[in-house]
């Protein structure tokens, strides 16, 4: 039978003993490492999760996603074990502030590089306007469209909550512009079903000595004063009007 009235000195251990032997064993955290943690307690504005720290860490609703969050309880589950981001060093309290918003946003980041590399065509809803251009997420990122590159006759006031087909013009982490181009991805549309001999309805847009600029939805095109008239014609001027409608 163990006796229980042993003392600190017969056992040969004590709590400071115990103490340090935490101290050499326990993991070291420092802010930007992602590490594992469990759920243990869900809070009305935040959680406290097990990382294995002597003190558990709290990571506020702010922090829970990229996207708004109105409640915890609409991203983490109690018990749930999942990866988080350690956003500040040890409050006096001793305790970690975690974050996964911050994980989502470095992903997010990688996903558009690789679509950007990949000229992938995206499409996206416009939730907001200004007056530079139009506003939308991709990947839950913040995305910007200059107003030179929206190809629509709509005001841009009425684009909101319009789906648009989109082409990247600018990925840039480091100063958080995300910029993009609803005009390419139409051009490019465009082209991919365009084919020669094929008869369309242009716009002049330019006139110049040597030719006119057509606009052919969006794909502008030279039409060369070679090929303007069968007879010989001195100045493309004395054939069309900026504007003008033509069959080619």
């Amino acid at each position: 039978m163990v006796n229980q009235n042993l003392t600190a000195t017969e056992i040969g251990f004590t709590h400071e003993d115990f103490a340090a032997l935490l101290d050499k064993y326990d993991y070291h955290f420092s802010p930007g490492d992602v590490v594992p943690g469990t759920v243990f307690s869900i809070e009305p504005r935040g959680a406290l999760i097990d990382i294995g720290a002597k003190t558990a860490a709290y990571i506020p609703i702010q922090e829970m996603s990229i996207n708004r969050v109105d409640s915890p309880e609409e991203v983490l589950q109690s018990n749930e074990t999942r990866e988080f981001f350690i956003l500040t060093d040890e409050n006096e309290d001793g305790q970690l502030t975690l974050s996964i918003r911050r994980i989502e946003y470095m992903r997010a980041w990688e996903r558009v590089r690789q679509l950007q590399a990949e000229d992938a065509t995206v499409r996206s809803g416009v939730f907001a306007t200004n007056r530079g251009g139009a506003l939308v997420r991709i990947e839950g990122l913040r995305g910007f469209i200059p107003g030179s590159h929206i190809s629509t006759r709509k005001p841009k006031e009425e684009l909101v909550g319009e789906d648009l087909p989109l082409k990247f013009l600018e990925v840039d982490e480091e100063r958080n512009r995300l910029v993009l181009s609803h005009r390419r991805a139409l051009v490019e549309r465009k082209m991919n079903r365009l084919e020669v001999g094929e008869v369309v309805i242009g716009t002049v847009r330019g006139i110049k000595p040597y030719g006119a600029f057509i606009d052919i939805g969006g794909v502008s095109g030279l039409l060369h004063i070679s090929e303007i008239s069968h007879e010989h014609i001195d100045t493309p001027h004395s054939v069309f009007n900026v504007n003008d409608e033509v069959k080619l």
